[in-house]
């Protein structure tokens, strides 16, 4: 019982401390961040690993994952050539490496073991997430009507809210509209998640994310016609009238905002993903290692550290067989997902970080919180339960108290 009140309050606690890492004034700190993120989800893991039954029950898990193995190996392999045929890569690199890959272990692999078992944790967990993320919703919308509100300021007309980045604002602000799905739909908190749904549009509207408006819509348009059994034709109509109230606010937002007006086209960035493409052919099937976008873009003078594309980084970094594999994960979480409906609200999360990971740059075992998101979304969704059902809930109750 101890162990477990420990493992609930560091999840909390990193949940409290990635919220804030974007904030406009602590990512000057960031690096400092990531280390202390690091360390407290590799202690969560040492903790929840130490229980027998869930050591067994991760033993489970990787046989069941076992294609993520050579993604490891192929990770460090291209982060080894790198440091002996490129300059792109240091000693720390290998390092780096190795933590992300520890870091994908614990959120791929063992947490969705934990969440998946302690079902009032989980609950407790969205809802802290969302009680955490409606006043940073609210405070980015004052925001874009009162630019300097308490120190923060507007970027090109855009909301950041309280982040330095409003992209980041943008997919934070995206989550809630998945993570609804997750709770019980009662009569007595229709309303809530209506305004939580209502709240969460309008902090992407306000943050002028092109790809999160795009990335909601998609996942709107999917739920209804796919997803959605209930044939009532006015619950229906009226979900197909908010899909288009919000495509055509998507469209309105674009033309409005001068920081990503249509004439400025991809703002670059499908330049900087021929040109990243375009010098890979030089290594397609190891990449250049780790960190290697950045020093390739800015000596080709790109004021950016990446494509803003996820899969392209990826590809970059590791080679293009590193991104099938990779592909291959993305592709069977998310028709694992798919097929099971309790998981509808992974569904529906993996699509709106699968579409906006096209635009922005997510890395898998990260410790950004989308990047977190992303990782632990696909293993809640490939994850695998062992044992009976029968036992399952009396194995780990019995376990984690002794």
């Amino acid at each position: 019982m101890r162990e477990s009140k420990i493992v609930n309050a560091l999840l909390y606690l990193i949940l409290l401390i990635s919220l804030l890492a974007y904030e406009n004034h602590l990512y000057s700190y960031y690096t400092y961040t990531q280390a202390i993120l690091f360390a407290l989800l590799f202690l969560a893991t040492a903790i929840i690993l130490k229980n027998k039954a869930y050591m067994k029950e991760f033993t489970n898990n990787l046989k069941h994952n076992l294609v993520i193995i050579p993604l490891f190996i192929i990770m460090i392999l291209s982060t080894l050539l790198s440091l002996l045929f490129f300059d792109y890569a240091s000693f720390s690199s290998i390092f780096i490496v190795l933590l992300y890959i520890i870091n994908t272990i614990t959120l791929f692999l063992v947490l969705p073991i934990y969440f998946r078992n302690n079902q009032k944790f989980s609950d407790n967990f969205i809802r802290l997430y969302l009680i955490l993320i409606i006043p940073i919703i609210i405070f980015g919308i004052i925001l874009y009507f009162n630019n300097g509100f308490l120190g923060y300021s507007l970027e090109g007309n855009r909301s950041g809210s309280i982040y330095f980045d409003s992209n980041f604002f943008s997919i934070i602000s995206a989550l809630p509209c998945a993570l609804i799905f997750r709770i019980k739909r009662k009569k007595s908190n229709k309303i809530a998640l209506l305004l939580i749904f209502l709240l969460s549009l309008s902090g992407i509207i306000v943050s002028g994310s092109r790809g999160t408006m795009l990335s909601l819509v998609i996942c709107l348009i999917y739920y209804i016609f796919i997803k959605y059994s209930n044939k009532n034709i006015i619950k229906k109509g009226l979900l197909v009238s908010i899909v288009i109230i919000a495509a055509i606010m998507f469209f309105k937002n674009i033309e409005n905002i001068p920081f990503l007006r249509l004439d400025q086209g991809s703002h670059g960035r499908s330049e900087m993903i021929i040109y990243a493409l375009n010098y890979l052919q030089g290594s397609p099937i190891f990449g250049y290692g780790f960190d290697s976008i950045s020093s390739v873009l800015r000596e080709a003078g790109f004021a950016n550290s990446n494509t803003h594309n996820s899969l392209v980084d990826f590809a970059f970094r590791y080679g293009y067989i590193a991104l099938i594999i990779y592909l291959i994960i993305l592709l069977r979480a998310f028709f694992k997902s798919n097929s099971n409906k309790n998981k509808l609200h992974i569904n529906l999360l993996l699509i709106l970080l699968y579409v906006n990971m096209n635009t922005i740059l997510y890395s898998f075992g990260g410790v950004g919180l989308p990047s977190m998101a992303l990782t632990l979304c696909m293993g809640l969704a490939c994850y695998e339960e062992g044992g009976k059902k029968g036992e399952k809930i009396k194995y780990y109750n019995t376990s984690l108290q002794r």
